[in-house]
């Protein structure tokens, strides 16, 4: 009771730097540790094979000479100041849509935290602990606010770019050692620094979203430092955060576990490379496609039902002309899976998007919204896909978690798997090994710089 008391008396972003400063890795479960690790593991395949991408190597192009040289970008190697390491890292590991997600907060909390936490980390010489501590702090702070103010922040708003700068603010604030005012401050710029609107969803500017929020919580944090000051209500205020972008009336919702539970274990991991929103329709056309060994040939109608949300982002272009459009084109997403068997970074190409076989299965599919799917959103973002063939027959599948999510995840070795196969594109099998091999002893290194030694070595 005197806790519940104590909060009426204290802002969230007085509640949430208590909760960053106070966090001690010695104090946190060890299954949250080893989970943070495979998020930073996940992470990092994410941005080595994001690195080949055009418009990686655009942005590397824009800013390689940029001075003070202190952080590095994951790829080329060379070092830019912190807070560009910190953009560039974060748009970069959004490229390929293979980044973690958290449902409930409807957020993607890797691409804005990690390459804060990261950056600050190898300014500052900092220790494995201290980045596993700062992204921990990241995770929880931004899902916190993200569930607070969803669903309806995400009709205009990208969570990951808008309360992916509180997440960034918190982890660069660990890794700062900032006091518990100094963190409110930073919170409190952080806040007036939030931005990224759900328009630019299937552009390449999407990316720039976590990116410019890495780079800005690192910004925010700093700013702090040197004595900026920022508002406590940031968040509650009448011309606040939550009032500015939300039509929730319960904000608690999203703080009430807060320091006592880790949201972090609750973390999504991506499977195919696109949208998270279509990745359980994609789950259940794979399935009716191995056990029915169906053939595009044969299919006269794909039907797929969903939930509001992704049938408004995913569930309307059936003519996608890029391969980021693609992405975010479930129609696309099944015909390919269908043809393929599988949803890769190889099945997103122009190559793909011009074959008629594609654009003809394109054709039968209609994505409609389904009520019973839609009752789940966003605890579970579920999918309804019926296949329909010439003699008939119809076959069905339901699935309420894609597989990579906590009611259906995705094992150690799984996502080792996976970070192999995607960090070899950049970097090569063997070093992709060695690399998997230090993260997950990240504790133990003395400085994050031993970590990025085997990436430039």
């Amino acid at each position: 009771m005197t806790l519940e008391v104590s909060y009426v008396c204290k802002s969230y972003a007085e509640r949430l730097a208590e909760f960053i400063v106070s966090l001690n890795l010695n104090a946190v479960p060890a299954n949250v540790i080893e989970h943070a690790k495979l998020c930073i593991l996940d992470w990092f395949g994410a941005v080595l094979a994001g690195a080949n991408e055009k418009e990686a190597a655009m942005l590397i192009e824009l800013f390689k000479d940029f001075t003070p040289k202190e952080a590095t970008i994951i790829g080329p190697g060379f070092k830019v100041p912190a807070q560009d390491a910190a953009y560039v890292n974060g748009a970069i590991s959004h490229m390929i849509e293979l980044d973690d997600i958290h449902r409930e907060a409807i957020i993607h909390p890797g691409v804005p935290v990690i390459p804060a936490a990261l950056a600050l980390s190898e300014k500052l010489n900092a220790s494995g602990s201290t980045l596993i501590e700062a992204v921990i702090a990241g995770y929880e702070v931004e899902i916190a606010i993200g569930k607070a103010v969803n669903p309806s922040h995400y009709r205009f708003w990208h969570t990951t770019g808008t309360c992916g700068t509180f997440g960034a603010a918190a982890a660069a604030s660990k890794v700062l050692n900032l006091t518990l005012s100094e963190t409110v401050n930073s919170l409190g710029i952080a806040g007036t620094h939030a931005a990224g609107l759900i328009e630019v969803f299937g552009s390449s500017s999407k990316p720039l979203n976590p990116g410019r929020a890495a780079r800005d919580g690192v910004m925010a944090a700093l700013l702090a430092k040197i004595g900026f000051t920022g508002p406590k209500t940031i968040l509650e205020g009448e011309k606040g955060f939550f009032k500015a972008t939300s039509a929730e009336s319960f904000y608690e919702k999203g703080f009430s576990g807060l320091g006592v539970t880790y949201e972090i274990l609750r973390n999504s991991f991506k499977r195919h490379a696109s949208c998270g929103h279509t990745h359980a329709a994609i789950d259940a056309m794979l399935d009716l496609r191995s056990r029915f060994n169906l053939k595009p040939q044969e299919i006269v109608e794909l039907e797929v039902g969903t939930y509001k949300d992704a049938l408004e982002i995913v569930g309307k272009n059936y003519e996608p002309k890029t391969p980021a459009e693609a992405k975010f084109s479930l129609p696309y997403c099944i015909a390919i899976a269908i043809i393929d068997g599988a949803a890769g970074l190889r099945q997103f190409t122009y190559e793909n998007l011009s074959k008629n076989d594609v654009k003809d299965l394109i054709k039968r599919v209609r994505v409609y919204l389904d009520d019973e799917i839609n009752m789940l959103y966003p605890q579970k973002l579920g999918a309804r896909v019926k296949v329909t063939v010439r003699s008939g027959k119809t076959y069905e599948k339901v699935v309420e978690s894609a597989k990579g999510s906590p009611e259906n995840p995705l094992s150690k070795d799984e996502l080792i798997s996976k970070f192999i196969d995607l960090a070899s594109l950049k970097v090569g099998f063997e070093k992709s090994k060695e690399l998997a091999n230090v993260i997950m002893k990240l504790e133990k290194l003395d400085s994050v710089s031993e970590l990025l030694e085997v990436l430039t070595s």
